[in-house]
């Protein structure tokens, strides 16, 4: 990869983020009354109205358990350190319909979040306040792995 594009994309993973933050304060003040059958909200961890932070909050926790319990090792079954941010989007069921990777430092990382996240499957399923607001979330987040010392 040329020289210039590394030093420009930790900045565009920044403005990926704060885009998906803003979208979500923008989008999830919308009213139930005001929400089509396809309405999507973004959330993140800087989302702080009710009930999408409570939603967050269980959906990270469900990965971090997971994450703590099978942390990823390299091919000499050392534990490897990395962080990925990735979005999500789920489904009211609580089914992650789409997952992507926006930034990774280590494809070893990589891998073992998308295998978290589809084994993590089902999140929990929308609360009725939830589903009339959107019809889908679409969930950015991070998950950093640093060795013990």
């Amino acid at each position: 990869m040329p020289r210039m594009f590394t030093r420009i994309r930790p900045f565009i993973a920044a403005l990926g983020l704060m885009l998906c933050a803003i979208a979500a304060t923008t989008a999830s003040t919308a009213n139930a009354a005001d929400a089509p059958a396809d309405k999507v909200v973004y959330v993140s961890p800087h989302t702080s109205e009710e009930p999408f932070s409570s939603y967050y909050a269980g959906f990270f926790s469900k990965l971090v358990v997971g994450s703590m319990a099978e942390p990823p090792k390299g091919v000499n079954g050392q534990p490897v350190e990395g962080s990925v941010l990735f979005v999500v989007t789920v489904a009211p069921t609580g089914a992650a319909e789409r997952i992507d990777i926006v930034e990774s430092s280590s494809p070893i990382v990589e891998k073992h979040v998308l295998a978290l996240i589809r084994k993590s499957q089902p999140f929990a399923a929308f609360s009725p306040e939830i589903r009339g607001k959107a019809s889908k979330l679409v969930i950015t987040s991070h998950l950093n792995y640093v060795r013990e010392r």
